[in-house]
């Protein structure tokens, strides 16, 4: 793989911290089932019409060469595609020769065909966070540069993610943590038809989360159900009421006091699909939260298996890769320029107008449930 020529430019985003479906809330200690949204098209508060997310894509598809080329033109003949599509995504997992997970993208030495398909979601996805999801906030007269919590803003976790919810084995997403929905439009756009089932205390329901919510909800219908209330009791009780129902990631991001985090990690166990599952736990190298982690594995609950450590970024490079093996130029995000990995020390006053240190962060746990 080589680098392609004159194709760099930059993608800066701003300092920014989810057709009906349905909202489950927590109402006199049941769990009812409200439809919020209509049937009318969504607009913005100018009475514009909100764009369907396909058209913001930076790409909709990358189509490469001949699977098989016997240099033949035969109309039928199957080209390697990069897309939403599970057929397509499950034909280039199948081709992968790294099973580890990786944050940040390997060396183009390094690379095989599944970082393809990962690093064309990351760019979709980072694209969203601005051109979609916080364009819709904004015009509900929402501050987003006041919500905490975007993994747009945390480069290899972002990364990570979309190679976990890309992951043609994985049909559900359960997640305990909505808030503005930046890991659930991760996943919904992840791949065509991808069910998430998040758990949210609704602290900033009223500021953006109702927001959010409606957006991803309109946008990918019976795709998204948010469950409200206190995660240590709502997650109980979905269990009991919904038994039948599993999650082939379970990602944790909830309360980060002890207690919080560990019955949330505790909790989720029996929502665990036997047949693949995989346990995420934000900032888990963190105060309380590393302390609940540890226990978790200690009492044998959880059996760790990796961990992906971040770093703060609020500017990437943009950049394409040639893949040669599928014939296609992939977009690959990086860090930016100027931006040391790691270095918490970087000073902002000395760097080119323009361009940030990049600051670790929490880290994520991966596991699964014994």
């Amino acid at each position: 793989m080589i680098i392609k020529p004159s194709t760099y430019f930059l993608l800066l985003l701003l300092f920014i911290h989810k057709s009906t479906s349905k909202l489950v809330k927590n109402y006199s200690n049941k769990l009812v089932h409200l439809d919020t949204i209509s049937d009318e098209i969504m607009s913005d508060n100018s009475g514009n019409e909100v764009p369907l997310f396909h058209s913001l894509l930076v790409h909709t598809n990358l189509i490469g060469k001949k699977i098989i080329d016997n240099n033949s033109n035969d109309d039928d003949a199957e080209y390697y595609v990069v897309s939403r599509s599970n057929d397509k995504v499950r034909q280039l997992w199948s081709t992968r020769t790294h099973t580890e997970l990786r944050g940040a993208a390997p060396a183009l030495q390094d690379r095989d065909s599944w970082d393809a398909q990962i690093d064309f979601n990351l760019m979709n996805y980072i694209s969203l966070i601005e051109t979609f999801l916080h364009t819709y906030l904004d015009s509900k007269n929402v501050v987003v540069e006041n919500i905490l919590g975007n993994t747009g803003l945390y480069y290899e976790k972002a990364r990570a993610l979309a190679a976990v919810f890309a992951d043609p084995r994985v049909e559900t997403v359960c997640e305990i943590g909505f808030n503005a929905g930046h890991s659930a439009l991760n996943a919904l756009a992840a791949r065509e038809g991808v069910q998430v089932l998040s758990f949210d205390l609704g602290q900033f329901w009223d500021a953006y989360g109702k927001y959010s919510y409606e957006l991803l909800q309109h946008t990918f219908p019976n795709q998204l159900t948010l469950v409200m209330g206190d995660s240590t009791v709502t997650v109980p009780k979905f269990i009991q009421e919904k038994p039948e129902q599993k999650c082939n990631i379970i990602f944790v991001d909830g309360g980060h006091d002890f207690d919080t985090a560990l019955a949330d990690i505790s909790n989720m166990k029996a929502m665990a699909n036997q047949t693949y599952h995989r346990l995420i736990v934000d900032d888990a190298n963190w105060g309380e939260v590393r302390q609940a982690w540890d226990k978790a594995v200690d009492t044998g609950i959880v059996q760790e298996t990796g961990w992906v450590h971040s770093n703060y970024c609020q500017q990437y490079n943009f950049n394409y890769v040639v893949d040669e093996k599928l014939g296609v130029s992939v977009p690959i995000l990086s860090p930016g320029l100027n931006a040391i990995p790691g270095d918490a020390n970087v000073d902002a006053g000395s760097l080119p107008e323009g361009t940030y240190p990049i600051m670790p962060t929490g880290a994520m746990s991966f596991g699964k449930y014994f």
